[in-house]
């Protein structure tokens, strides 16, 4: 786990700090606790976003940590085929892929909104992988699409937070949810609304 004040990455447009000394104070005094709560939101948001995309499938969400120390959101993206990044797309899989980075950005989306603007802690490992994972399929849509996808999935986060903090909150509980079970918080938050 890494602790860095205003920490950001390639796809997150705020430079990287030095260690932030109150932060690890505070980190060390929760420790455990708080980062499971941040990877409950990173994993809510993927879940989230996934579950709104019509291109996405949500298999399920865990935020038991893998061998790299980060949870996992199952969902069945858009699967990139040899040679697709040079071939013209069809309008179906311009929007599978914009959908499957839409989902990709959920998590970082979310853990950001969880923990504010003024500090930031990040599972390197975990954005990673995430974003390894979108530089492949803007490969095939182009860089330059990044800023309005990211927008797009922020607002989405926005206006779905309360979606984003129950799915956080029955994750801290039970560490694994279904697709079934995160469509029953949607539809449980519905009915009460």
């Amino acid at each position: 786990m890494v602790f860095y004040k205003n920490t950001g990455n390639v796809f997150m447009d705020e430079p990287r700090t030095e260690m932030d000394p109150e932060l690890a104070c505070l980190v060390h005094a929760f420790g455990n606790q708080f980062h499971k709560s941040v990877r409950a939101y990173h994993e809510a948001g993927h879940a989230v976003v996934a579950c709104f995309s019509e291109n996405v499938e949500l298999v399920d969400v865990s935020i038991d940590a893998d061998e790299k120390g980060v949870g996992r959101t199952n969902v069945k993206l858009y699967q990139l085929e040899p040679g697709i990044a040079s071939s013209p797309l069809t309008p179906s899989q311009r929007r599978d892929i914009e959908d499957s980075i839409k989902s990709l950005l959920g998590g970082q989306v979310a853990e950001r909104h969880f923990q504010g603007p003024e500090y930031t802690i990040q599972c390197d490992m975990g954005w990673g992988d995430d974003n390894q994972r979108i530089a492949e399929y803007l490969k095939c849509i182009g860089v330059e699409q990044l800023p309005k996808l990211k927008a797009k999935t922020e607002r989405d986060i926005e206006a779905n937070w309360g979606f984003v903090e129950a799915v956080a909150r029955a994750l801290f509980e039970k560490t694994r949810l279904s697709g079934a079970e995160v469509e029953g918080i949607y539809k449980e938050l519905t009915r009460s609304a």
